[in-house]
């Protein structure tokens, strides 16, 4: 085996090896570092047909027009199941009975279907090391400068009149 390639499987190696942890209602979950891209590309472009069903659902009600059905992979079961086979795909072997505890219905405060988008879209960021951050904070609008455009400029532009 050639010297990158061996250094390619070492890092993936040592990859499968690592986690992040964090907390969820009090619950601490082992997070895989590194996913593959289709688990998130499959839970996205759900996301984003039944964003697109529902505005198309609202502009069919708004219009006085009959309403779309809702494909079917796109039903609450089936939505479930995605957000269920996601995060068993990111989280680590050791944390899945833990995944189940806060799913539990009968909790004092269940994970709502916000909840669980929310969550989802977390671990997806910590798993394939996508900040999950908010951006950082800035000040508003420019730095202001000792010297004006008014000011002498050590450069002569030339304007020619119109």
């Amino acid at each position: 085996m050639d010297a990158w390639l061996e250094q390619f499987e070492a890092r993936r190696s040592t990859r499968a090896a690592e986690a992040s942890e964090v907390a969820v209602a009090g619950v601490i979950l082992a997070v895989k570092v590194g996913i593959a891209p289709q688990v998130a590309i499959n839970y996205y472009d759900a996301k984003h047909r039944l964003i697109a069903y529902y505005e198309e659902r609202e502009n069919a009600s708004a219009a006085n027009k009959p309403l779309p059905e809702i494909p079917d992979d796109l039903t609450d079961p089936n939505l479930l199941a995605l957000v269920e086979e996601t995060v068993r795909a990111i989280l680590h072997p050791s944390s899945l009975a833990a995944w189940q505890q806060i799913r539990d219905p009968g909790a004092a405060v269940p994970l709502t279907w916000p909840d669980l988008f929310d969550l989802v879209e977390y671990l997806i960021g910590r798993a394939s090391g996508v900040p999950t951050d908010g951006p950082s904070a800035s000040a508003d609008g420019p730095a202001s400068t000792d010297t004006s455009s008014t000011d002498e400029s050590s450069s002569t532009v030339a304007v020619s009149p119109v």
